[in-house]
């Protein structure tokens, strides 16, 4: 992700400062039989959505059932970040398109935005633009989008423009959240937007990676996290009560281990719990929320024994108990992701 490439170049100036009919022949004279109903995916039937080995597919909250989305041709990278419509049936997602540039793999400037739907019927709906992070609106008829935009007169630094983007016509229509927010989630009934800050610690250090609820206004409702507390990528519980995010630890604390953990902050009090059953080892590619707000769900990548690597969709209680393996994935590069950007409705 971006952000967390940028990050290094962030906490260096803060170091400097101080921070997814053979029949038929035989039956020519017969009435042609309707069509297979689409799975609707009703809401009683909750899906997982992830990538594995660069597919899309939906999985059962156990594990099992798992069915690919996306077809076999289209290669769907780590970095897809799926984001499921209210209902679950149709899904958010970037693709890097054949020949784009590749010499910086964390670039999002060439992902490109589609809509599929989850049953794996249909073609995939370009919605005309790229994106760095997207969540859909309470009606499942748009999205809400935050795309990279580079520096400008009067803004030194990268920054975003937003809009709400139709998926049926792919119209926009600005969102007036400021360029330095990073939209990363939405409140259930759509009144306010989760954003992470993006300006630098020597510019503003008490804004430094920080979580905050904003009105569609572009007026801010309330920040999540204390100064000093760097979180990123937040995720809104589905009582809208807590977050589940990324903690960047102190530099004591990265010795051997990486740099970020997962955690669920509590929105009213900032106070961060740690998703204990996370290694340390661990790089984390994706998380999210169940329907019900009683487990997580989180991909995660470690060296191998012996090389290459190995990922994992795992889900868990919130504060990490009862963890379960949903889906594995292994590669003889190390590094390589191959179990990432998880969803769940």
């Amino acid at each position: 992700m971006l952000l967390r490439k940028l990050l290094p170049v962030a906490l260096a100036v803060a170091a400097v400062i101080g921070v997814t009919v053979g029949l038929s022949a035989a039956l020519q004279s017969a009435p042609a039989a309707p069509p297979p109903k689409a799975d609707p995916l009703p809401a009683a039937a909750p899906r997982i959505v992830a990538v594995v080995n660069n597919r899309l597919v939906r999985l059962d909250p156990d594990g099992k059932n798992s069915t690919p989305i996306t077809p076999a041709g289209e290669t769907v990278g780590h970095d897809a970040r799926p984001r499921l419509s209210p209902d679950g049936s149709r899904v958010a997602y970037r693709v890097r398109p054949p020949g784009a540039r590749a010499n910086d793999p964390d670039d999002p400037s060439n992902l490109r935005l589609y809509v599929r739907r989850t049953d794996g019927t249909g073609s995939r709906t370009d919605l005309g633009r790229t994106a760095e992070s997207y969540t859909w609106t309470p009606d499942g008829t748009a999205l809400a989008v935050s795309t990279l935009t580079p520096p400008a007169a009067g803004r030194p630094e990268f920054g975003f423009e937003h809009a709400v983007v139709t998926v049926a016509d792919a119209a926009a229509a600005p969102l007036r959240l400021p360029a330095d927010q990073l939209l990363t989630d939405r409140t259930r009934d759509g009144t306010l937007y989760l954003t992470q800050s993006v300006v630098s610690a020597a510019r503003e250090p008490d804004e430094f990676l920080r979580l905050a609820l904003w009105r569609p206004d572009g007026t801010r409702h309330a920040r999540v996290n204390p100064p000093g507390e760097m979180l990123i990528d937040g995720r809104l519980s589905p009582d809208d009560r807590r977050v589940l995010c990324l903690k960047l630890e102190p530099l004591a604390k990265r010795v051997g281990a990486e740099p970020y953990r997962l955690v669920v902050a509590d929105v009213a009090t900032g106070q961060t719990t740690r998703v204990a059953s996370v290694p340390d080892d661990v790089g984390i590619h994706g998380y999210c929320w169940s329907p019900d707000g009683r487990r997580v769900a989180y991909a995660r990548t470690r060296p191998a024994r012996g090389g290459g690597s190995e990922s994992a969709l795992v889900a868990c209680d919130p504060d990490g108990g009862n963890p379960r393996t949903l889906a594995t994935g292994t590669s003889p590069t190390a590094g390589a992701v191959t179990v990432a950007g998880v969803d769940w409705r």
